[in-house]
């Protein structure tokens, strides 16, 4: 293996490609869990309740994506399978070491996963105030390249930059974002003229 190449290793823990699956690579800090809405029962096989972690809930690859953050992401994403209807797919990243994320890990990488995903120019951001940046975190900067290889390998590029051409119609729309308390509520209609992102940043407490 050379020094450019990345070994990824995605475990199909239900036995089938469309199942529950878990990616992490071979060096990494970060597993990230691939979890069909439906097969969500399943997951607490897998979710012991240790680990801290950051989610997202996806409609489609370039749909629509929620951001949120867990200390028990089963329970969790079970009460956005109760409130939310959108969502087909949950994301589930925690800690591949023998260490879970602290708190001030989770909050950085949330805030990170979001500044990213708008930086990245999937959203059309107007008016939109962030949170506060929180503290830097020792490797914090590692575990969040290591997650956007994975989130993109797994076929979700929320934090891939937009096409040129994407853009500029984004501008000539002029659609704008809602603001949400403690978050953000950010929209965009594709090129394709059907499909809409939405990344909305919520913390729990």
């Amino acid at each position: 293996m050379t020094e450019q190449e990345t070994v990824v290793q995605v475990k199909l823990l239900s036995g089938e490609p469309g199942g529950i699956r878990v990616a992490a690579t071979s060096s990494g800090s970060v597993q990230l869990f691939v979890v069909p809405r439906k097969q969500l029962p399943d997951f607490t096989r897998y979710d012991d309740g240790r680990h801290l972690a950051v989610y997202m809930l996806f409609s489609g690859p370039r749909d629509k994506v929620y951001i949120g953050q867990a200390k028990k992401p089963h329970q969790r994403i079970y009460n956005h399978h109760r409130t939310k209807r959108f969502w087909a797919t949950a994301l589930v990243a925690m800690s591949h070491t023998a260490e879970p994320f602290t708190r001030e890990t989770l909050d950085w990488l949330e805030w990170q996963c979001a500044r990213k995903a708008i930086a990245a120019g999937s959203c059309a951001i107007k008016g939109c105030k962030h949170p506060d940046a929180p503290h830097a975190v020792v490797g914090g900067d590692k575990i969040f390249a290591d997650l956007c290889l994975l989130v993109s390998m797994l076929g979700y590029p929320v934090f891939e930059p937009r096409a040129e051409d994407d853009t500029a119609q984004a501008a000539s729309e002029g659609e704008s974002n809602a603001v949400m308390p403690r978050g953000a509520l950010l929209e965009h209609r594709l090129n394709t003229g059907a499909a809409e992102l939405m990344v909305a940043c919520k913390r729990n407490d």
